[in-house]
């Protein structure tokens, strides 16, 4: 995305989105990359299998809120994820069908398109929903600002 991000900024955001039980140690290993270090099992497994998987605007990881069980299929989950974006992963609880209330993909979207919220599967309308509050305008849908600052809002006088 041409941002560098600092090693402060990261932890903090993954500390945000995660919530782990244990202060989070990231180790800055130099040209962008950093692992994250865990002492205790359920943090290290809540930030690999409940995500988000990736952090800033370009990264998601998207609901399908109550996605008809026959559609927990590998296929068409990578079938809804290329429709959004760039599949890159399919989360393993979902994969297994051991999560019922939503199906769960991360993708990679351009940040200057807008985000669509339904994919039509069939004859199926499925919602989408997009984790991480605070990246996405509600207004217009684009990623890299908020409502508040949102350039297709009309402005009151």
């Amino acid at each position: 995305m041409g941002k560098k991000i600092t090693h402060s900024y990261l932890k903090s955001n993954l500390t945000d989105l995660w919530n782990p039980i244990e202060p989070l140690i990231l180790i800055d290993l130099g040209c962008e990359f950093y692992i994250a270090k865990f002492n205790k099992h359920e943090s290290m497994n809540k930030a690999l299998y409940e995500g988000p998987w990736f952090v800033i605007e370009s990264f998601l990881s998207t609901r399908l809120p109550q996605l008809p069980t026959e559609l927990y299929d590998k296929e068409v989950l990578e079938k809804i994820g290329k429709k959004l974006g760039r599949l890159l992963k399919i989360d393993s609880c979902t994969s297994a069908t051991l999560r019922g209330l939503y199906a769960r993909i991360c993708i990679q979207v351009l940040i200057d398109n807008p985000l669509q919220n339904e994919v039509q599967i069939g004859t199926h309308t499925q919602k989408v929903v997009y984790e991480g509050e605070g990246i996405m305008c509600t207004c217009c849908g684009t990623l890299g600002h908020v409502l508040w600052n949102c350039p297709h809002q009309k402005k009151e006088i």
